[in-house]
């Protein structure tokens, strides 16, 4: 039976490890399904033919990008197909052999479905021993791309290279300006939406600063968004172009290029062509989602879109942005409703890779344009991803070389944070520090198969006598053409900088809850889970566009950015490591690819100690208040009794039930640092025992004292605390909590000395049967040192150093309270 309970629990593990990171690569689509209408168009036929030096019928009639003509048998029916890996065994080996010819060799015979990150990671520790080595493979892996994919345009099928450069026809351009005024102050303001507020100006940079100290970004990327908020003549993108290859994906910039008042090239698919029904705008305006569904949507430009999010439409009518969109190349913008614009607009970038480049390259020129900014966020599952990648890479290409100024292009890509990336020295060294200061329950549960795996960092000296550092945060899952795809657009990114001269914006940006992946259950709990796991955070969709869209502001503004040609870098793959947004990934103590089933099971134990602390802070506050009830009722007694009979059991019982509070340290349950935590309660748990063991002293005027300063504190303070986990938040209430311990404080610990040294003289060796005071005979008679002179020599002391550490630090949290709280509040105008 345990032989079949530990193969049973190893098969259960790994199905669900498998299908959270199966989950957790893929991120936010413009389709917004691999079921959509407009994902079923992308799909190919496999071919029924043996490939030979002349195209069989079969494949001359294939349409659209291509993979490049790499056969293998369907292991399902046994015909033959192109194979994506075949593709990345030639790829890989092409873009290393002349550089290191070990490692093509390695990669061209060892490249599969599981086998490729090992691979990567060779080429990515390639790429890192010198710049020449990065540029050489970039270059070379570029360069097969383009030689080897094809294009098929239902008669022929020729080099994808070929296609691109003689490819003919266009669109025509329509237009839609915004109909919001800019700010009349002339200066726009940049925000953030965060939680349950949109946080601007100094708020702003408050909350950026904390997930500097936190870990969950580097410092540059704090400066750099910092720089942004403060520089406000950057914000006015009214003279700015920006071309947004799928611009409607949930990860795209386009509602913050658009409230800057950005114009907006997009390109995205055409209903029409896809087969979506045509809608009414109008009624699209007023609708939060398709009224049909899924299945009935109108697509993107008319919207709305099937996660809630407006159409392309009426995101730049309700701008003060404008919007310009390819529609078929006979059509006259002023002859078409907008409701039959907005199903005539759109293309396909696998299909017309060509036409779309034709036509930004006239639009560019056309306008005089000085520079433009090339998005590519479009994204399809699979060996499609890939293909998409290589079209918008074509069309980049187009555009650098028929453009009269290679550097009028500029580029921009997301960097996924499921990558080997290069990593700055100070993330090397957070991580071995999160690691030793994970909570007790992720060190033991790192002792099962596959969880909570330490994050090992590579480090590299380059020829030159460098060290560089790399995170492997590849999840396998997420399989080889994912990785392709964002490879190919890493050697872009950095030949485009390098070669042509071109503004490259490439941040890593952090693992975003959107809709699509949420509405995962699995996934949702994976996501609310992660935060246990210092410093990770998962962010809200509006979050992630926002302050990705605020690092492409500064990437392309910024002469200090390393966006700019101009700006050295250690290595060409060091784009990739500046600037970082990656949610703690790369601070992590554990592999990335570790955490999701512990996250899951701690989202699971999460609702339960939610409830479990909020009952325990109400109880407290509860008991408490009760005490003070008993010792104001002791005050006005007149039996002769002493104050401890009144409140001794009760505030005895409270007291020593704070040492819960040290366990929730030591097990995670909150935040807060264990040995801080310990001090705080260790002085009133002793004084509270040598009350207990001194009759003498419980009618002394020190136990109103320390009951009132304590009593009036703790209510305060539990109560806070369970109304926070109640997710209510009284601002008022904040400060008196973070205000009484100004004047309670200093007077409890008073009261506490006044109590110490009246049972100073009573204490005996042979009178100590309080539990907590039990070890302090032995340590007494093994020093030689009484009682009375160990509270004399260590206990007297210990105050006098800890009441200004722990008052220091108590004034700096309600110092840094209340200039949240100052900086959220609104401006006056």
């Amino acid at each position: 039976s345990h032989f079949i309970f530990v193969h049973l629990y190893n098969l259960c593990l790994y199905l669900s490890i498998s299908f959270f990171f199966l989950m957790i690569r893929r991120p936010p689509r413009s389709t917004l399904s691999s079921s959509s209408a407009a994902s079923d168009v992308y799909k190919r036929q496999g071919i029924n033919a043996e490939y030979g030096d002349t195209y069989p019928e079969a494949m001359a009639s294939e349409k659209g990008l291509l993979l490049p003509p790499l056969f293998e048998k369907s292991k399902k029916d046994g015909t033959e197909k192109r194979s994506s890996t075949r593709m990345g065994k030639e790829l890989y080996h092409a873009a290393m052999v002349n550089v290191d010819a070990d490692a093509a060799a390695a990669a061209q015979a060892k490249w599969s479905r599981f086998g490729y990150t090992k691979q990567l990671a060779t080429n990515v520790e390639v790429s890192m021993r010198s710049r020449e080595n990065a540029l050489t493979i970039a270059r070379d892996g570029i360069k097969w791309v383009h030689d080897n994919f094809e294009f098929g345009d239902g008669d022929k099928v020729v080099k994808f290279s070929d296609a691109m450069r003689t490819g003919k026809g266009g669109f025509s351009t329509g237009c839609i300006k915004g109909n919001a005024a800019p700010p009349a102050s002339g200066e726009f303001e940049f925000e953030i939406p965060y939680g349950d507020k949109v946080l601007r100006g100094d708020a702003l940079l408050v909350q950026v600063d904390k997930w500097v100290r936190d870990g969950v970004i580097e410092l540059d990327c704090g400066n750099a968004i910092a720089t942004v908020v403060r520089t406000k003549k950057w914000l006015d993108l009214s003279d700015r172009y920006f071309v947004l290859l799928g611009a409607s994906s949930a990860m795209g910039p386009l509602l913050v290029l658009l409230a800057l008042g950005a114009n907006i090239i997009a390109v995205d698919i055409c209903p029409e062509a896809f087969g979506m029904p045509e809608g009414d705008f109008d009624k699209a305006r007023t609708l939060r989602k398709p009224a049909g569904g899924r299945r009935d949507w109108w697509g993107p430009w008319a919207g709305p879109m099937p996660d809630g999010r407006r159409g392309l439409f009426a995101a730049a009518e309700n701008s003060c942005g404008t919007l310009y969109f390819p529609l078929p190349e006979a059509a006259n913008p002023a002859d078409l409703s907008l409701s039959q614009q907005a199903h005539l607009a759109g293309c396909d970038l696998l299909a017309q890779p060509a036409q779309i480049k034709n036509w930004l390259v006239s639009f560019i020129k056309l306008h005089k344009l000085p520079q433009v900014c090339v998005g590519a966020y479009a994204y399809l599952d699979g060996e499609r991803f890939v293909k998409l990648s290589v079209a918008m890479d074509g069309i980049i290409q187009g555009l650098l070389t028929e453009l009269d100024r290679p550097s009028q292009v500029a580029l921009a890509y997301l960097c996924t944070p499921t990558d080997n990336h290069l990593i700055p020295a100070p993330a090397k060294a957070a991580v071995r520090g999160n690691l030793v200061r994970a909570p007790l329950w992720q060190g033991v549960t790192s002792l099962f198969p596959k969880m909570n795996k330490p994050n090992k960092i590579k480090t590299v000296t380059t020829d030159d006598g460098r060290d560089l550092h790399a995170i492997d945060a590849v999840v396998a899952d997420q399989g080889p053409n994912y990785i392709t795809a964002k490879r190919l657009q890493h050697w872009r990114a950095i030949v485009a900088r390098e070669d042509y001269g071109c503004t490259v914006s490439s941040n890593v940006a952090p693992s975003t809850a959107t809709a699509s992946v949420v509405s995962n259950k699995l996934f949702a709990l994976a996501y609310d889970g992660m935060h246990h796991f210092r410093p990770m955070e998962v962010f809200k969709q509006e979050t992630s566009n926002a302050v990705m869209g605020c690092l492409l502001i500064y990437d392309m503004v910024s002469k200090e950015s390393a966006a700019n040609p101009e700006t050295p870098l250690p290595n060409p793959l060091s784009l990739f490591s500046t600037t970082s947004f990656h949610g703690g990934a790369w601070r992590c103590g554990y592999k990335f690819t570790s955490i999701g089933a512990p996250s899951i099971a701690a989202a699971l134990c999460g609702t339960a100690v939610n409830k479990y602390l909020t009952l325990y802070n109400l109880a407290q506050t509860a008991g408490w208040f009760y005490m003070l009830v008993l010792l104001f009722g002791a005050y006005s007694a007149s039996d002769g009794s002493s104050v401890w009979s009144h409140i001794g059991e009760v505030l005895t019982f409270f007291q020593n039930l704070a040492m819960m509070e040290v366990v929730h340290s030591l097990v995670g349950f909150v935040r807060s640092p264990w040995h801080t935590t310990f001090l705080q309660i260790f002085s009133r748990i002793m004084v509270v025992a040598f009350v207990n063991q001194v009759p003498q002293v419980q009618n002394s005027q020190g136990i109103y004292i320390v009951g009132v300063a304590w009593g009036i504190t703790e209510v305060i303070r539990y109560l806070w605390y369970a109304l926070n986990l109640m997710n209510i938040k009284i601002k008022p209430f904040t400060l008196l909590r973070y205000s009484t311990f100004l004047p309670l404080y200093p007077i409890g610990v008073y009261g506490e000395l006044v109590l110490l040294m009246a049972a100073q003289p009573w204490l005996s060796l042979d009178r100590m049967d309080n539990w907590v005071l039990c070890w302090l005979p032995g340590l007494c008679r093994l020093t030689g040192v009484s009682v009375s002179n160990a509270i004399r020599y260590f206990g007297y002391p210990m105050y006098a150093i800890g009441l200004p550490l722990l008052y220091s630090h108590m004034l700096a949290a309600r110092n840094s309270v209340i200039k949240k709280m100052k900086a959220s509040k609104p401006k006056k105008e």
